[in-house]
């Protein structure tokens, strides 16, 4: 049954939807920022210390580790602005889902009255189709 409610329970829908997609990319943004995080701290365990050698093999090999750590820590500040985002979604979801549930429950109320009111029609269909059966059997005996 169509009720007034019928488009605009459409559109909070595509909004729950909406906010449910915008949450599952987010989380798989963290995601791939964790493996790369986990990729540098690979790369970074590889790297070895020279034992012997001159100062400026130490040194660079000092900034290819520095340089590793301050991606890693880009990766996690990253991550971190993602998670502060996904809080966001989340309460952007619980609004939007409120707001579908409202009007979800507002359509049941209308398409319950709806039904009440052709039930009672039905009855008032079939008292006035007993009567006349009623009458015809009445002036045929």
């Amino acid at each position: 049954m169509n009720t007034k409610f019928d488009s605009l329970l459409k559109i909070k829908k595509q909004e729950l939807d909406k906010c449910e997609a915008d949450m599952i990319y987010n989380n798989h943004l963290i995601a791939l920022k964790n493996k790369e995080i986990d990729i540098l701290l690979q790369d970074l365990n590889q790297i070895n210390v020279p034992k012997n050698g001159d100062y400026w093999d130490f040194k660079n090999t000092q900034e290819v580790k520095k340089a590793f750590v301050e991606e890693i820590d880009k990766q996690r500040n990253e991550i971190s602005r993602l998670k502060d985002i996904g809080k966001q979604l989340q309460k952007s979801h619980r609004i939007a889902f409120i707001e579908y549930e409202k009007i979800k429950y507002l359509q049941d109320i209308e398409t319950k009255k709806m039904i009440s009111k052709i039930k009672k029609n039905e009855s008032k269909n079939l008292d006035e189709v007993g009567i006349m059966l009623f009458k015809s059997n009445k002036e045929n005996v």
